[in-house]
């Protein structure tokens, strides 16, 4: 008892961290966070793929481009943040969706929105 007053007293600093209760609370709230990141990630992987089914049933370009130019605009994102993997699996899940297609509306918007770019900096050296 007597050296922690001393301590407290003095140039010494005792630490304590969190016990009991607020340890407890600590560790559920740290775990509800991370389950909070975990349902978001899922949600934007669901809301990518969602995004993929209607490029291929719209015929609307405007909607397409848009679509085309949010994923690339993720892939471009500096530190990459959470959707840069949903948005390329949309990207690769379009390009092989009109694979087999004479045209090639989603390659050919990629190239021009510079996918193409974008794809080669992936590889080593590919500047």
């Amino acid at each position: 008892h007597r050296a922690w007053h001393e301590a407290a007293r003095g140039s010494e600093q005792i630490l304590l961290g969190p016990t009991g209760r607020g340890l407890q609370a600590l560790k559920k709230i740290t775990g509800m966070f991370m389950e909070i990141q975990r349902r978001v990630y899922q949600y934007e992987q669901v809301a990518w793929s969602l995004l993929s089914a209607l490029a291929k049933i719209d015929d609307s370009e405007e909607d397409t481009t848009e679509t085309l130019a949010q994923a690339l605009d993720e892939m471009r994102r500096s530190p990459r943040g959470t959707q840069w993997v949903p948005a390329v699996n949309c990207l690769t899940d379009l390009v092989y969706f009109e694979m087999d297609k004479q045209d090639k509306v989603f390659t050919a918007m990629i190239v021009e929105e510079g996918g193409l770019e974008l794809i080669k900096q992936e590889f080593p050296n590919g500047n």
